[in-house]
């Protein structure tokens, strides 16, 4: 069973892992972190995930965005400093900018 997969990238030149869960545990219908303890008794179900291609969109999970409040003009998201999409495909070691 995969827990989750991950992807290291590069963002606006800092390194980073991206991380998604292939594995959901629920007690009682509440998602379980790992973290969390099971007790004797509990009901715990879980969920595997299809594992799926990372998006661009994947990486705002992962870091903070401070989008200007008075800004005129739209902002630009780049792949390996090709335009991409919130939707476009990355890989391991892709080099993304917004």
């Amino acid at each position: 069973m995969i827990l989750s997969q991950s992807i290291p990238v590069s963002f606006n030149g800092k390194q980073i892992d991206l991380t998604k869960n292939l594995t959901e545990f629920r007690r009682n219908g509440q998602v379980l972190s790992e973290n969390d303890f099971i007790n004797d008794g509990d009901h715990i179900e879980y969920e595997q995930k299809k594992m799926e291609p990372f998006l661009f969109q994947d990486l705002f999970n992962h870091v903070q965005i401070n989008m200007p409040e008075k800004a005129t003009s739209r902002f630009i998201l780049l792949k390996n400093n090709q335009q991409t999409t919130f939707f476009g495909k990355i890989e391991p070691g892709d080099d993304l900018k917004i």
